[in-house]
């Protein structure tokens, strides 16, 4: 295996290594096992130091008081009910996910049928809650094309994301890949809005990125927070890719036929699992978020 003064001629380097190890190398500040010495070319996802060793990126800083004081969780609130209920959720996604029990079992699409039922929330506290897990980093992607807010949440601002790769195959991953002050959680904006967004989708080179996140590092699980199924159509492609999709649904809010409609909309394959939100606790207590969890079998 090349080190990282291999004579090897920069470019011929550059091209022998991957989208996702260059993306990878933003995120940990160090070259993969599989990748070779990082180009200094540019637009290269991560430049060089003199001994060859790659430069961290500066982490984007999470506003954990703001977060909290919305009501979701934090590393330093993992003992209260909210945490629990998103630990049973978490639960449920880590046995599809080590059990393999689908292809790309590590990609977990939050979606809902309307607006405002709280999706976002469900995908940030996921994400959190997951990263706080000693063998696992996480990726939150703000698929939300429509009303991005996944990353605002956490304070979180980007200029370029998703799209913006998708749209140019000059560009890689690690342009956009954010590390966050949450040791093993990084982050992807949405990027800028485009009218051929789901043509972008369902595109050759989405398919690839999507095959190299799955399979490139077992370690890693990636969310997408994306848009309502009944309210656009990005959702319904990128569930195609998905092997995990949680549909968040809110009580007493959320009409059975709207429920009904969205999930008709999925793939074949899919076997969403439903996320009570904005319920009552079991004990009758009120409080502002409750979660449960069931397998809609179709």
């Amino acid at each position: 295996m090349a080190q990282a003064n291999d004579p090897e001629a920069p470019g011929e380097a550059a091209a022998r290594r991957s989208l996702i190890e260059r993306a990878a190398e933003r995120i940990d500040g160090t070259p993969r096992p599989e990748a070779r010495a990082p180009s200094t070319a540019k637009g290269s996802a991560a430049d060089a130091t003199p001994r060859g060793r790659t430069r961290k990126a500066p982490a984007a800083h999470i506003d954990f008081a703001a977060l909290k004081a919305r009501g979701f969780i934090t590393p330093s609130s993992m003992r209260t009910r909210l945490a629990e209920q998103m630990r049973l959720i978490k639960r449920s996604v880590l046995h599809d996910f080590w059990s393999r029990k689908a292809e790309r079992s590590n990609m977990i699409m939050v979606t809902s049928a309307g607006p405002g039922e709280g999706k976002s929330f469900i995908a940030v506290n996921l994400a959190l809650s997951l990263a706080c897990e000693l063998d696992l980093y996480v990726l939150l992607v703000d698929a939300d094309f429509e009303r991005p807010t996944a990353l605002r949440n956490l304070g979180i601002d980007t200029a370029q994301g998703f799209l913006d790769i998708l749209a140019d195959t000059n560009r890689d991953l690690g342009e956009v890949i954010q590390r966050t002050d949450v040791e093993r959680l990084s982050v992807i904006g949405a990027g800028r809005n485009r009218e051929l967004s789901a043509e972008l989708l369902s595109s050759q080179r989405m398919r690839e990125i999507a095959d190299e996140l799955a399979s490139r590092y077992p370690d890693r699980l990636i969310i997408f927070d994306t848009s309502p199924l009944l309210a656009a159509s990005e959702p319904v492609v990128m569930a195609e890719l998905m092997g995990q999709t949680l549909f968040v649904v809110e009580a007493d809010q959320t009409e059975r036929g709207s429920v009904e409609e969205a999930l008709d909309l999925l793939p074949e394959h899919c076997d969403p699992a439903l996320v009570l939100n904005k319920g009552r606790s079991r004990s009758g207590s009120g409080e502002l978020y409750y979660h449960d969890q069931y397998r809609k079998r179709r």
